[in-house]
């Protein structure tokens, strides 16, 4: 018992489940809601609850007067007791859409995502409530029932928890879709090795065992490989490419073609199954890699060997002229939402910490900045959120024009337009 207080959270989300609004995970974090709300009210609640006492009481008692003028005996052995239920056993949630259709009426698919954020929520309310150390999420199957869409978009949300909020998450899966997704170092590959499970940390060398236990089959539909450092990156890409291809459809739509399977985006940070597949088929398909910068010159860039190597190779490679993607986003935008924010669009200012800065100190927080600054978790956890905002919402205000007087030199259309060609 001493030992468990300092073990975390063990939340299990299995696939073979009744997925309901009903199910006992559903119901708990609704319960909690309507404990909530009852516990605001309690002062109103008693005094309702002792008035209905009262009155209940006052018939009870001129009950018993009434069986004392029968039988003397038979009313002294009646005491009038009035009991009351807990009122939140009085209420019974369940929820419907905007057409009215209840959750245990939609597709499987649809009831398992709403099923999953109760899930989420019970366990966030068991560690708040239990003091534990995080959280540990262990969900069986997420692309049960799921279109490929929602894969990506579930993946995304588990990535963003494990970044943001300190929890650990084990997904087991069939599906390439998810695995694409996941950096290397995070894949595990379990077998059996003479009747035993064995766990074998995904590489190189075990891959072709691994694809043919997926079954995984070479997309000959793809048309580019596009390497980038990372899921905000690709944020950036998607959202960018979409909304200047509104305006100029000579801008390839990096977002569709991606959802149509022509164009696949590789982290740098690990392999793709997908990528490795279709390089032992003999798929020649260009490949494309965006680095940044990250170092001001006169120093050479961060990436300056690997931009080298992959020019070696045969590849089209590309350091950004800025510090990072972030710098090609219009300050102007930003400071329309939060006066206070000091960046003025430099091509080497650290555009996250600026935003996050600005968020911070706008939100009217007691701790100083410098504090946040002083303290790497925090910084990095403000940060974090900071880039997946100027690279999702921010991103999808930038207009051509915006981008044409950001960057003059049309760096970042250049780019696009190379892969258009490509695809």
């Amino acid at each position: 018992d001493n030992l468990e207080k300092y073990f975390p959270i063990y939340a299990l989300f299995k696939s073979d489940r009744p997925s309901t609004d009903q199910d006992a995970e559903a119901q708990d974090p609704m319960k909690i809601a309507v404990k909530t709300a009852i516990k605001d009210q309690e002062k109103k609640l008693i005094e309702l609850t002792e008035i209905i006492k009262r009155e209940v009481q006052q018939v009870a008692e001129k009950t018993v007067e009434k069986v004392q003028e029968f039988s003397d005996e038979l009313a002294n052995t009646l005491t009038p007791k009035v009991v009351n239920k807990n009122w939140d056993t009085l209420f019974s949630v369940s929820l419907t859409g905007d057409d009215e259709i209840p959750v245990n009426k939609r597709g499987s698919g649809v009831r398992r995502l709403i099923l999953l954020s109760f899930f989420r929520a019970q366990a966030e309310q068991q560690a708040v409530e239990s003091q534990k150390n995080g959280i540990i999420y262990a969900i069986e199957e997420p692309e049960t029932s799921q279109h490929p869409k929602n894969q990506k978009l579930l993946l995304d949300a588990f990535l963003d928890l494990v970044e943001n909020q300190g929890c650990q998450i084990m997904l087991t899966t069939h599906t390439p879709v998810l695995v694409r997704s996941l950096r290397e170092d995070n894949l595990r590959f379990i077998k059996k090795n003479e009747g035993e499970p064995d766990i074998v940390v995904c590489n190189e060398n075990n891959f072709p065992e691994i694809i043919e236990s997926l079954g995984v089959l070479p997309d000959h539909s793809v048309k580019v490989f596009f390497g980038v450092e990372g899921r905000n990156d690709i944020s950036f890409l998607r959202t960018i490419s979409k909304k200047l291809n509104n305006e100029d459809s000579s801008i390839p739509d990096l977002a569709k073609a991606e959802d149509e399977g022509r164009l696949v985006f590789i982290p740098l940070g690990g392999s793709s199954l997908d990528l490795w597949v279709s390089r032992i088929n003999g798929l020649n398909r260009p490949q494309f890699y965006l680095m940044d910068r990250d170092n001001e010159p006169p120093s050479n860039p961060k990436y300056q060997a690997e931009f080298d190597s992959f020019k070696a190779e045969g590849h089209k490679p590309w350091i950004t002229n800025r510090l990072e993607l972030e710098n090609y986003i219009h300050p102007d935008l930003i400071k329309a939402d939060y006066a206070n924010y000091t960046g003025d669009g430099e091509a080497f200012e650290n555009v996250p910490r600026l935003f996050a800065q600005a968020v911070h100190e706008k939100s009217g927080s007691p701790k100083a900045w410098k504090e946040i600054v002083c303290d790497k978790e925090k910084l990095k956890k403000k940060e974090s959120k900071a880039k997946k905002k100027l690279n999702a919402f921010y991103v999808s205000k930038m207009t051509k024009e915006l981008l044409d007087a950001h960057d003059p030199d049309g760096e970042l259309i250049s780019w696009l337009q190379c892969i258009d060609d490509a695809l």
